[in-house]
């Protein structure tokens, strides 16, 4: 829950995943999409490396999804954050030469 006027930096998610806009309206913005309006219900899915700014013009539920087994928080924002861009620079080619590159977005946990 985003209460109306508050602001909000996201982090730096290094895969792709969906995000639900379940009521409220935003304005958000991304160094990809700009400035955007948005109002839910929305449905969308956030591409790796995108970081959202966003104010809320009122209350909002907006929800972030992300499969993982890992039950310790730690370990999860570990395995879906990057601490910054350089960071998630560093993931993304690591996992390039991996090998599992082409067969999942991800090495095994």
């Amino acid at each position: 829950w985003i209460p109306a006027g508050e602001a909000v930096v996201g982090k730096i998610h290094k895969h792709s995943h969906p995000n639900f806009l379940m009521s409220g309206t935003v304005l958000v913005v991304t160094e990809y999409e700009g400035v955007q309006k948005l109002t839910g219900p929305l449905a969308m899915i956030s591409q790796p490396c995108t970081k959202r700014a966003l104010v809320a013009l009122t209350d909002v539920w907006w929800i972030v999804v992300h499969v993982t087994k890992e039950t310790d928080l730690e370990r999860i924002e570990e395995a879906v954050i990057a601490k910054d861009f350089p960071a998630y620079e560093r993931y993304r080619l690591a996992l390039k030469e991996s090998p599992w590159s082409g067969q999942q977005s991800e090495p095994p946990h």
